[in-house]
């Protein structure tokens, strides 16, 4: 997985000077019911296509627990002759990691795990690591990414090592895990944040252990389930593999958006707490709306539960800028209450949720990646989230009984 443009995606949250897209944009194909009120964001997804070349994508908006849009747009692939549903399919990840801390919490308010365990007593891996602070990561560490791994100085061993695997075996988070059991930590555990894909990895294994059950199992009786997030599926690396109705995904500048087991450059099933999630927009705003601390749903998780993963860690994660990194989502304060949001990115796709504290919930997903994505995460962010505040009244239908 590519490292995340997630510095790039905080900048639009400024809404300052927000780039105005073309209000004459030609329209694309686009399916769903019609909802006249919110045309707006339609015409921002077609500006999003057009400029960055993307066949298909797909929108869902929701507020007070609500669907008011589900849109799909352009095509499942550039042939052009199947169109994008509202409820397709694609790859969303690191809108994965969001899914994975709500099934950590939800097994900490059952009580079969505190955020103080440290992570190699839960997932109980045989060895001493080669760095003894190894010893010191806790679960709460791995969630706000405190963990001690920085990949701006070590290299993402999500990439590095996901594709290693011996004999018949598919890749698998376990073999990163042995790997980076005998190198160093890059920074005392809970000193400050550096973005890494690893910590959530351990966060998958440390879900197996105490669940009983596989990491996905375990994700959609404690989440996905109880939410009725039912499209959700962990993905798998090769074109041939694609489920029914999820898009094609399609590399620019020489990314393959598929592998071959054997001779692969990036393993999704490796991936799995991680990014390697599958699903429709409409289920992302549905799981969204019920860990928002919000009472329409009701929510999933306990009211000081809530608070706490949203609570400040006492770091930002860039000096000069207010953005802070909390259990699952990256947190945008400002004086009209905080955005929490997460951008994904993989080759072949961008996905990208938000959720606004006045209410509104979006989850905007693309089956093609450019080499510029993180100008691109920026457009997204900009354009839909100057809609959502030109927004002064919303409408009262439910979707969530047509999908």
């Amino acid at each position: 997985m590519a490292k995340l443009a997630w510095g790039a995606f905080g900048t639009f949250l400024l809404i300052t000077a927000c780039q105005t897209i073309d209000q004459d944009v030609p329209p694309l194909p686009t399916s769903g019911p019609e909802v006249a009120a919110l045309r707006d964001f339609d015409r921002v997804m077609w500006s999003i296509m057009h400029k960055w070349e993307i066949p298909g994508a797909a929108l869902a908006l929701a507020k007070d627990g609500r669907l008011l849009l589900a849109h799909g747009y352009g095509y499942v692939d550039r042939q052009g002759e199947t169109p994008v549903r509202p409820d397709s399919l694609f790859r969303i990840a690191s809108l994965s990691k969001p899914i994975t801390a709500a099934t950590v919490l939800r097994l900490v308010d059952e009580g079969k795990l505190s955020l103080e365990d440290p992570v190699l007593e839960v997932i109980a891996e045989p060895g001493l690591p080669a760095d003894p602070r190894f010893a010191e990561v806790t679960i709460q560490h791995l969630l706000i990414h405190a963990g001690g791994w920085d990949e701006d100085v070590s290299g993402d061993p999500m990439i590095k090592r996901a594709a290693v695997f011996h004999g018949s075996n598919l890749p698998s988070c376990a073999n990163v895990i042995r790997f980076q059991f005998k190198q160093p930590l890059d920074f005392t555990p809970g000193t400050r944040f550096a973005y890494a894909n690893f910590g959530y990895c351990l966060l998958g294994r440390a879900i197996e252990r105490v669940s009983g059950m596989s990491y996905e199992d375990a994700v959609r009786t404690y989440v996905l389930g109880p939410v009725g997030a039912t499209t959700m599926r962990l993905g798998k690396t090769t074109f041939e593999h694609r489920m029914d109705g999820e898009v094609a995904y399609h590399g620019t500048g020489g990314e393959n958006p598929y592998g071959s087991y054997g001779k692969v450059t990036f393993a999704m099933e490796a991936m799995d707490a991680v990014g390697g999630w599958v699903g429709s927009a409409i289920d992302l705003v549905r799981f969204a709306s019920a860990v928002d601390g919000r009472p329409d749903p009701p929510d999933l998780l306990r009211e000081e539960t809530v608070e706490r993963m949203i609570s400040y860690p006492g770091f930002t994660q860039r000096e000069g800028k207010p953005d802070y990194y909390v259990m699952g989502w990256h947190i945008h304060p400002m004086k009209s209450g905080d955005i929490w949001y997460h951008p994904g990115s993989w080759p072949g796709s961008v996905a990208v949720i938000a959720r606004y504290e006045h209410g509104p919930i979006f989850a905007a997903l693309f089956n093609a990646r450019p080499p510029e994505y993180d100008k691109m995460m920026d457009d997204i962010g900009e354009w839909l989230s100057d809609a959502v505040f030109r927004m002064r009244s919303w409408p009262e239908h439910n979707l969530f009984a047509v999908f």
